[in-house]
């Protein structure tokens, strides 16, 4: 018997004569009842939410290309990444023996750091362009021991931690990792001089030490801030503030970082001229990977702040405001500078790489300036919410942190598209190397060739251009990858 009959003879089947029927009860009227006051995160981040005074432009870009990535990244936060803290978040994170020695080790291990690189600032004063290489990695070896030792420290954290507080701890381990991806930037910078070397005359060598000796000074200073803040997390327990806090001055010091770094870098090459197409390739070579490890370290940064972000809403309204005000300052001021030095880095390439390759560099400046737009746009959106968060209610902090998971999530997708193109050019300087010139200057002509179709196409369908784009990105770095392992 099909259910549809099953259901139609249950329906037309007559009462038996003995059946008795009850009088139906007495229905009381619905009465509503009071409820206590809750913040609950809305997990639809597909819709548009707009926040009064928000430019409705930076509204909308929550629903971009982005918005199921800024979804995703909420999600994460809300079910996983920051759980520990739900049963406390008004109380506080305990921190047991074993993770407060550990934490100990990195304060160590990053005023260590401080320490060395203030000396190694002063020891490239009277370098020379034989003796520089040597000099770079010299301290290359110090910066990479120092990552090696956080990574370490990062991964053991949280298998130390317990109860409500073993997602927090990890979330803090999160945060250690992304200090060590931004001082894989500052050595991508310190190879990249490194490769320069050659080519410097006296007085462009003059102009890179100082531009090396204000990197390693300003990434020592943040070193000891970076240990300081540490630090203040190693007596066994911290308030839910104060260990957010915490992790989001860890963000601010990773973008601090490369941010300073990326300004070395152009302060490095800005008057350097390669003298061959091999020279021109290793710069080129060197210059995409430090860009790849900087923006691996900004979206690292990012999907951490996207973590702890949800949390704020949580916590008491004045304290949320607090957190907030800090952590959307310090991240656009900072991917602020980021955006300018990659900007400047665009226009100075084309000089650095010389007339041997010409629509390479073209290319390359091209990508460094959508990524220094898409970095740009996301530093003037969190700088416009920065001005709303002392008029923010409860129930609209569970919004922002929406569009903010968006936004975060939108640019990280377009930061990893726009390097594909970047890790092409890198595949191509190293076809050129040890290549005949005619079979320099063909592939740079192809290049050149395709830099100018790519610009044309965007003008004529744009549309088909983000698609295209994002096809680009993930060949570029798949390549990126594989050039990696070469």
């Amino acid at each position: 018997m099909k259910f549809g009959q099953l259901f139609r003879s249950s329906h037309n089947r007559k009462a038996p004569a003995f059946r008795t029927i009850k009088p139906a009860s007495q229905r009381t009227a619905l009465q509503i009842e009071p409820l206590e006051d809750r913040t609950v995160l809305s997990g639809l981040l597909g819709l548009n939410l707009p926040l009064p005074g928000l430019n409705s432009s930076a509204s909308s870009g929550a629903d971009s290309n982005g918005g199921l990535l800024g979804a995703e990244l909420n999600s994460l936060a809300n079910l996983g990444l920051f759980a520990g803290l739900n049963a406390s978040a008004h109380g506080s994170v305990s921190m047991n023996s074993p993770a407060s020695l550990l934490l100990s080790e990195a304060v160590t291990d990053l005023n260590n750091l401080a320490s060395n690189l203030s000396n190694d600032a002063s020891s490239l004063t009277g370098a020379t362009t034989s003796s520089l290489p040597g000099v770079v990695s010299t301290i290359t070896n110090q910066v990479n021991m120092t990552i090696g030792q956080l990574n370490g420290i990062a991964d053991l954290l949280p298998g130390f931690a317990g109860g409500v507080s073993n997602q927090a701890i990890s979330t803090l381990a999160s945060s250690i990792k992304d200090i060590a991806s931004s001082l894989s930037s500052v050595t991508g910078t310190l190879n990249a001089v490194s490769s320069a070397a050659p080519g410097l005359t006296s007085s462009t060598l003059s102009s890179a030490t100082d531009a090396l000796s204000t990197l390693l000074s300003n990434v020592a200073d943040t070193s000891t801030s970076l240990a300081n803040n540490l630090s203040s997390l190693t007596s066994g327990t911290t308030s839910t503030l104060s260990f957010l806090q915490a992790v989001e001055k860890d963000v601010a010091g990773s973008l601090s970082n490369v941010s300073s770094s990326l300004t070395g870098l152009v302060g490095s090459l800005g008057d350097t001229t390669a003298g061959s197409a091999s020279a021109a390739g290793a710069i080129l070579n060197s210059v995409v990977s430090d860009v790849n490890n900087s923006a691996g370290a900004i979206n690292s940064s990012l999907i951490t702040l996207a973590g702890a972000l949800p949390q704020a809403a949580t916590l008491p309204l004045s304290d949320a405001q607090s957190f907030l005000t800090s952590a959307l300052g310090d991240t656009s001021s900072s991917l602020s500078s980021i955006s300018g030095s990659l900007n400047s880095l665009a226009g100075d390439l084309p000089g650095v790489l010389g007339p041997t390759m010409a629509g390479t560099s073209s290319l390359v400046s091209g990508a460094l300036s959508n990524l220094s737009g898409s970095i740009n746009t996301l530093s003037g959106t969190l700088n416009d919410l920065v001005g709303l968060v002392p008029g923010l209610t409860t129930p609209l902090l569970g919004q922002l942190t929406g569009i903010l998971g968006s936004t975060l999530g939108s640019t990280i997708s377009q930061v990893d598209s726009q390097l594909g193109t970047l890790n092409i050019a890198g595949l191509l300087s190293s076809l050129m190397s040890g290549t005949t010139g005619t079979s320099t200057s063909m592939l740079d002509s192809l290049f050149s060739v395709l830099s100018q179709e790519l610009n044309g196409i965007g003008g004529l369908v744009g549309s088909a251009t983000s698609t295209l784009s994002s096809t680009l990105g993930g060949l570029g770095s798949d390549l990126g990858n594989l050039l990696g392992n070469i």
